[in-house]
Order: C-alpha cells, then structure tokens, then sequence
C-alpha cells in the first residue's frame, strides 16, 4: 500500500515500529520480511499502545508490502511445542489476543487498513476491528490445515459471540444453522476470494470502507480523526455474556466433519483441529442455554491452542 508521510518513528521493535503520522494519530506497522505476524511482537505492539493512550488520538493498524499478513510466524510456537513448555505456549496465545482485545476495547479509535492476504492472525485483527478500511483484493481466512494449530487470537471468540448476541435478542433463535454455515469455510480453509466473499462468510463484524489502494491509509486516517472527534471512550464497558450451545452444538459440527473426513475432503487430523475450533465456537463443553463470557470463550481457544501444539510433537514423538 502506499505509504504516508511519517514524521517519525515513536517505538521500534524488530518486526514492528510505531510512527508519529501527526495530528495526534499513531500508525502501527507491521513488516516481518515474510510477512508474518508473531506472539512477540503482537505483545509488544499492545502494551506500547497502552501506555501510550494518553497522549494520542487514536491507531492505525498497517502492514508494509501488498499483503496485510501471510500468516503467523509458528517458529518460536514449534520450538516450545517441542520442548514441551505449555506456559510458553499459553503466553504465545495471550500475546495474540492482547493486540485483538485492544482493537475491540482500546479507549482511542482503530483502524484496521488490510488488503491483499490477510491471512490467520490477520484475519483476527480484522474480525476483531470495528473499523476497517480494506481494499476489494481483501483475501482472509485461515491456514489451519497447513500449520495444524487451530485460531487462538480472538478471531473465534469475535465470530461466536456475534452470533450468540444476535440470539440473545430474537427470541426462538436457533443458533446452530448459522454456526455451521461459519464453520465449513473455516475448517476447509476457504479463504475469500475477495472482500465481498468475506462478508458472505460472516468475516466481517465492523463497519468496513473499501477504498483504492492509493488512498487506503490517508482515507484510514481521516477516519481516525473524524472518530476521535464524535465517539466518546467507555472506559467501563460491561462485560460480554451470552447463552450458547454447548455441547448440542458442538455434536452438530461434528456430523460436518465426519461427513467431510467420509467424503475425503478433509483427513484425521483435519478434523482434530477443526473440533478443537467447534469446540470454541460452542462454548466447551458445557450444557445447551449455558451463559459463557467472553474472557472463557478466549481461555477456550488459549486452551484448545496448547492442546494442539502438545499433540503435534506427541504425534512426531509416536
């Protein structure tokens, strides 16, 4: 994408720097030679950006290249896997989802700009984000089946609750139907097509401006602007709750993939990997009508995310 005009550069970090773009506006760069996006830097990124909320007027979220990003960078996730080190493990994940929770509840606005693949972690910020302007080459999705490690930076926790809120206000609502029209492209690994592929396959939770690559990141920041102007911070915001279905639910995503693993279209492990997801998209596993919050739906993907590491080196040991 092009770039703006950056009067400097306020926090550096090796995959990742953060730039004065003035007017009070931070734009947050991701650019890893490879594209990826680490634990580590995802951390980072966030705990910057919390301590400076003060003194800015809000976030743009960016990446150098054509693609927002190709992936997340599984490297220091193996190594720990490997050595058997599930606290490692667990900070991985709660690196992931520090970035994620600030998109959603940071006090100052954010903006998302993605274009070309945004792919697994990158797909979360973008789930997560209230505010995204994308460009229409938009590719999201997820790699599960590649790197054999289900989502564990929010992305499912944002999906879910979307879709449980909804019931939450239509009475007679019967969640399920919509949980498995999410999640056969998720545990294919269909990724978009394109931005108006995303939205039919319920990707896209926030407002999202679609604009020009040229533009993307000047018509980003006016939105900034125009948001830090109009909304006002809710520094105390009530806690997400919703009913969900359980184990119910989570039996129905299972007749999916039983058919699919049938049908050849997915493998054994495919399908390990995709009920640890149904098993985050349903709540654990807890009785139909059980009221989950969202702090267990994140502890659910941290959990069913070591889980997968754990069982992969278990499997190369065997």
């Amino acid at each position: 994408m092009m770039l703006m005009n950056r009067s400097k550069a306020l926090f550096e970090a090796e995959k990742a720097t953060i730039y004065d773009i003035s007017d009070g506006v931070v734009e947050l760069v991701f650019h890893a030679e490879d594209g990826t996006i680490d634990a580590e830097t995802a951390q980072w990124a966030a705990n910057t950006l919390v301590a400076a909320e003060s003194d800015i007027r809000g976030v743009l979220i960016t990446a150098e290249g054509e693609d927002f990003c190709s992936g997340i960078d599984t490297t220091k996730i193996r190594e720990c896997a490997k050595a058997n080190q599930e606290q490692e493990l667990k900070e991985a994940a709660e690196g992931f989802q520090s970035l994620t929770n600030l998109v959603k509840h940071f006090s100052k606005p954010v903006v998302v700009v993605a274009g070309g693949k945004t792919l697994d972690f990158g797909a979360e910020l973008v789930i997560c984000a209230k505010n995204v302007v994308a460009t229409d080459d938009m590719v999201m999705g997820f790699q599960t089946r590649k790197n054999g490690l289900p989502p564990m930076g929010g992305g499912l926790t944002e999906l879910a609750l979307k879709i449980y809120e909804i019931g939450e206000k239509v009475p007679g609502y019967d969640c399920v139907p919509f949980l498995k029209r999410l999640f056969i492209p998720l545990y294919l690994n269909m990724a978009s097509k394109n931005l108006e592929d995303a939205q039919k396959k319920g990707l896209l939770n926030g407002d999202v401006l679609v604009v020009s690559r040229e533009n993307a990141k000047e018509q980003a920041k006016r939105w900034v602007l125009y948001l830090s102007e109009r909304v006002e911070s809710k520094p105390g915001e009530e806690p997400r709750a919703v009913t969900v279905s359980g184990v119910t639910g989570s039996s129905a995503l299972d007749v999916l993939l039983m058919n699919a693993e049938a049908g050849q279209f997915i493998t054994s492990d495919d399908r390990k990997i995709a009920l640890l997801m149904a098993k985050v998209l349903c709540g654990g596993g807890v009785p139909r009508r059980t009221v989950i919050t969202e702090e267990r739906f994140l502890e659910l993907e941290k959990s069913t995310f070591v889980e997968a590491c754990l069982s992969i080196e278990d499997e190369v040991a065997a």
